[in-house]
């Protein structure tokens, strides 16, 4: 629950996302506010890192005015582009913000995707990249990057027709956001969709091992099962060196902090393969988005890391969990 805000300023009108105020006021005036994302596609909403939330305040009933305003006010801490609010008949209501600003995908019968630009998206992306997970498991494939401002006719086609069942993520890289790191914009299901269960989600539910030796031992069952050798958890030396990235408090990536890592983690002789973040209400609504999101697989399944470091913490609506891959030799 969120606070209703007093805030004075206009409302900009291009970052309402007005296309989901029927089916999120469908989920959010159920009898709690679903978060899970076969949900979200069943009523055809396919935004990713989508932050759904009910709104409490001093009065019983709320005006549709000041919800557009609260949900402008979580736009800007999670840094997404697009915001939309609702009243349920009972008085409550609710505010949901999603990193794209337009619903810029179309798709069609014959299992093609038209994903249609407008100036906001060219001022906002630098690039779109397409990649692919399949169901079955197996490394992500990377299916398509175009530069948005090189688009004819501004309308790029995806044709899904021959992609095997999983889930097609896109992907956008800030243009001038230099503190902001690439966002995935929308995740569409491909044929039968991804599986719902997890794999080898009963690593996960041993409530006498903590929650970072549990994922640990998750992710190497898992290459193991790719015939990948198994991650080594990170050192002490290791941790303080990644104390920066540990103190991430959402999913946005942060490149500056990123560079300043990389930098000292190589006079350690080490590379830093890359970062996980992840965050959800419990251990297996992360698995599955770690597995089933072809950014965060690619990591899983990297050949080049030989040590993983993990950072779990509390934060408004679940938890958030950091995963650090990095190569190193000595440490």
């Amino acid at each position: 629950m969120i606070v209703l805000p007093t805030i004075q300023g206009a409302l900009s009108s291009e970052l309402i996302r007005r296309d989901l105020i029927k089916p999120l006021t469908n989920l959010a005036c159920g009898s709690d506010l679903s978060r899970d994302i076969f949900s979200y596609w069943q009523e055809g909403i396919y935004d990713a890192h989508l932050e759904l939330q009910a709104v409490e305040g001093k009065e019983v009933r709320f005006s549709l005015q000041s919800l557009r305003r609260a949900s402008q006010v979580l736009a800007g801490r999670h840094q997404h582009l697009g915001s939309v609010s609702g009243l349920c008949s009972s008085g409550r209501g609710w505010v949901a913000t999603v990193p794209s600003p337009r619903p810029y995908l179309l798709i069609r019968e014959d299992q093609s995707i038209e994903f249609k630009m407008d100036d906001i998206l060219i001022r906002s992306c630098a690039q779109i990249r397409i990649d692919h997970s399949a169901a079955q498991g197996g490394k992500p494939r990377k299916i398509k990057i175009f530069h948005p401002v090189e688009i004819k006719d501004r309308v790029a086609t995806i044709n899904t027709k021959f992609l095997s069942d999983g889930l097609l993520a896109f992907t956008c890289s800030p243009k001038f956001d230099t503190s902001l790191g690439p966002q995935p914009w929308f995740f569409v299901p491909t044929g039968l969709g991804p599986s719902a269960e997890v794999p080898f989600e009963s690593l996960l539910k041993n409530s006498q091992v903590n929650t970072r030796d549990l994922f640990l031992n998750w992710v190497n069952q898992i290459r193991f099962q790719e015939e990948l050798s198994p991650l080594e958890p990170f050192s002490e030396r290791l941790r303080e060196i990644m104390k920066p990235l540990f103190q991430n408090k959402s999913v946005n990536h942060r490149p500056k902090l990123l560079r300043k890592v990389k930098k000292n983690l190589k006079l350690e002789q080490g590379q830093l393969i890359g970062e996980n973040l992840v965050k959800g209400e419990s251990p297996r609504i992360m698995a599955w988005m770690l597995w089933n999101s072809p950014r965060h697989r690619k990591l899983l399944l990297s050949a080049k890391a030989s040590h993983l470091g993990i950072h779990w913490s509390q934060v408004k609506q679940g938890h958030l969990m950091v995963m650090v891959f990095v190569k190193v030799i000595f440490l």
